[in-house]
């Protein structure tokens, strides 16, 4: 099943975004372009290759634990 939301309900959230936004650029003293480009561009993709690092880094641990744990239980 497709959960439906009406259109409306988007442009509702998109203003809000938006109205935060100039809100935000105001108080530090900033246009809604370079607080957009502060945000979307330079700020979120530090955050996205970040967690992707730590979620890569997670997963050779977790592989290591796995095999480590395997070969404890063979042992026995």
């Amino acid at each position: 099943m497709i959960l439906s939301i009406p259109e409306k309900t988007f442009d509702i959230l998109f203003d809000l975004c938006v109205d935060l936004l100039i809100d935000w650029a105001k108080m530090l003293g900033m246009s809604y372009k370079e607080i957009n480009i502060y945000i979307f561009c330079i700020i979120e993709p530090i955050i996205f290759l970040v967690m992707l690092g730590i979620t890569i880094g997670q997963n050779r641990i977790l592989k290591q634990v796995r095999k480590s744990l395997k070969d404890h239980n063979h042992e026995n």
